[in-house]
């Protein structure tokens, strides 16, 4: 039987998703085959070709990789822990662009024993890999074992369908497994995951993770390392050296004044947290996105949860949010052992998987955010948290992030604070900028956690981050005092002190809504404006005495934090439903009004200093 016609046999036995993807293997096949028979390639009795037996081969492969792997994302489908009416759809487009582009051989079209290149290579065998340290859960699809230096307590998977989720600390911990004290005093005590090479679990895991022998299994390569920052000669790739060559170049200290502090990383450890690689199940999105090696306009993020956990939910609303409200892709950096496996490009066709190095704990985690607005390469980037959502319109703050960072003002874009913060609340940065409570050297309201930037901001970034590594101090001026970097504890407060030291003073407005509840009495405002109705949602933020005395306008681009992955998907549902029927809200609330855009309020405020966006 001819694969023409056997191609509608098979489809009626798999999901109704690969029937699809079947079909259009099987057309593509048919019209291949067609011209082949008039040219006289095929032979008189029938018989198919050495180069045909081949196509069949290969298209072969790939269903049976697809259905492998349809199979364990249906698992991990089932697993997670979210509404069961939140399933991603499969994009048709991306399953027709990919078998247009070659069939799906994609990026690391593998079955057990073959590399992409159709050589043999040994079966499956299992690696020990690091995979949560002390009171940190460990999800793996395999074996746990817990302690250290040789001393373990092996935990077996509930069964082959189910992660093997272990809370790595001594005792009972409700939901997980006991775990005994194997090695009394040991302080090092962790879990490692034991992860079988020809499943697909193994592609799912971060290749960071990986020894270096092992890397060679999966098919993804490097995204930026100190080698490519130092060859790109592009503008923004000159602008991006020109923050990082401290970081990137072992000779840079001799040739300058900025003396490194006690804790100064090593030049080999700076080096390796460059190093960012790419999720090989991404590489046809990375391929679109990417033009010699940099992103025109995305999102960014980051998160180094387990791939089952609270922070791998609530990334997962996130992207989806994005691939709902917005156009732009989104890219994901991970530094944890492994991310779902359902996540993958027929899914999410805007998402950008790479893989990163967690920061040294001493640095502390919030600061990764430095180091993934640079090693993202993305010209015109919007730092997400992991537990963010978008909001329809928020597109509109890439063209405007581009009309205000440029050659003429080279600085990152933070949101407001809804606190005004100042000396009285404590904190090392004060007496850098202020005495008693004298604060001139504070250019603007404090901010909150969030950025937004072009090339254009990337040395300061690069330098600020150069920084940190480098356990650096901020000399101070003249009857101030002298500021280490490391003093300040989280990466929020270096970004308004680093922001602060070359007299910034551009700010977004409240872009980002700190609380669902935010968003929620939002989409319960009755009717559609100018008048808001009233309710507690109407107020615009309280203003303070120096930057913003008659108040702070509300923006809604963005939910910054959402902690619980049911209430956001139930927020999605609501937005979507209103954005469908047109009665959306328009976005900006300042002084009890509804606003369309940026033009309609500064005219009815034309002192406003913050940047509203939209």
């Amino acid at each position: 039987m001819s694969i023409c016609s056997s191609w509608s046999l098979q489809a009626r036995i798999l999901t109704p998703v690969w029937v699809l993807m079947l079909m259009i293997l099987g057309i593509i096949y048919c019209l291949q085959e067609e011209p082949a028979a008039k040219n006289g390639r095929g032979s008189a009795t029938g018989e198919q070709s050495p180069n045909a037996h081949e196509k069949v081969d290969a298209i072969q492969l790939g269903l049976e990789r697809q259905r492998r792997i349809t199979l364990a994302s249906n698992k991990s489908r089932a697993a997670w822990p979210l509404p069961k009416d939140y399933k991603p759809k499969v994009s048709l487009q991306s399953l027709v662009d990919r078998a247009f582009g070659g069939g799906l051989g994609g990026p690391s079209p593998t079955l057990e024993g073959q590399t992409e290149e159709g050589e043999r290579r040994p079966a499956g065998r299992n690696l020990w890999l690091w995979c949560a340290g002390q009171y940190e859960e460990c999800a793996c699809y395999g074996k746990v074992r817990w302690g250290n230096s040789g001393t373990w307590q092996i935990l077996d998977p509930p069964s082959a369908d189910i992660s093997n989720r272990v809370m790595c600390q001594v005792g009972k911990q409700v939901g997980y497994p006991t775990l005994k004290d194997v090695r009394p005093g040991d302080d090092r005590k962790h879990c490692e995951c034991q992860v079988n090479t020809a499943t697909p679990f193994f592609e799912s895991i971060n290749i960071q993770a990986l020894p270096k022998e092992e890397r060679a299994l999966i098919t993804g390569r490097d995204h930026s390392s100190c080698s490519s920052f130092q060859k790109d000669q592009s503008l923004q790739g000159q602008h991006l050296w020109e923050g990082i060559e401290g970081i990137c170049d072992s000779e840079w200290h001799s040739l300058t004044h900025e003396k490194p502090g006690p804790k100064a990383l090593s030049h080999g450890m700076m080096a390796r947290l460059m190093r960012i690689g790419i999720d090989a199940r991404f590489t046809s999105n990375y391929k679109r996105f990417f033009k010699n090696g940099w992103m025109n306009r995305g999102f960014v993020t980051f998160f180094s949860g387990s791939l089952e956990g609270q922070q791998s939910q609530t990334m997962e609303v996130l992207i989806d949010s994005v691939h709902r409200f917005s156009v732009y892709p989104i890219v994901v950096l991970h530094a944890g052992l492994a991310t779902p496996i359902h996540w993958r490009a027929e899914v999410y066709p805007r998402l950008v998987l790479l893989s990163m190095y967690d920061l040294p704990s001493e640095l502390g985690y919030s600061m990764t955010i430095l180091l993934a607005a640079v090693a993202s390469r993305v010209k015109v980037g919007l730092m997400l948290t992991y537990n963010s959502l978008v909001i329809p319109g928020v597109d509109a703050l890439f063209s405007h992030t581009e009309a205000e960072i440029n050659r003429d003002y080279q600085y990152p874009l933070m949101p407001v604070h809804f606190l005004d913060r100042k000396p009285s609340d404590g904190g090392s940065m004060w007496s850098h900028v202020c005495k008693e409570d004298d604060c001139k050297l504070q250019t603007m309201r404090w901010n909150q956690m969030g950025l937004s930037w072009t090339h254009w901001a990337l040395p300061m970034l690069g330098r600020t981050l150069r920084q940190l590594f480098r356990d650096e101090t901020l000399l101070g001026k003249p009857g101030y005092k002298d500021l280490r970097i490391r003093s300040l504890p989280d990466a929020e407060a270096l970004l308004n002190v680093a922001l602060w030291e070359v007299g910034a003073t551009k700010q977004w407005c409240k872009i980002d809504m700190p609380d669902p509840s935010e968003v929620e009495a939002w989409l319960d405002i009755k009717g559609h404006g100018p008048n808001c109705d009233g309710s507690a949602v109407c107020a615009h933020l309280a203003g303070d005495r120096r930057f913003y005395k008659k108040g702070i306008p509300k923006v809604y681009a963005f939910l910054r934090y959402s902690a619980e992955p049911s209430r956001s998907i139930k927020i999605l549902n609501r937005i979507s439903r209103r954005l469908k029927d047109g009665s959306l809200l328009p976005l900006i609330i300042f002084d009890n009004r509804l606003y369309k855009n940026s033009a309609e309020i500064q005219e009815a405020a034309p002192d406003l200093k913050c940047l509203v966006g939209i």
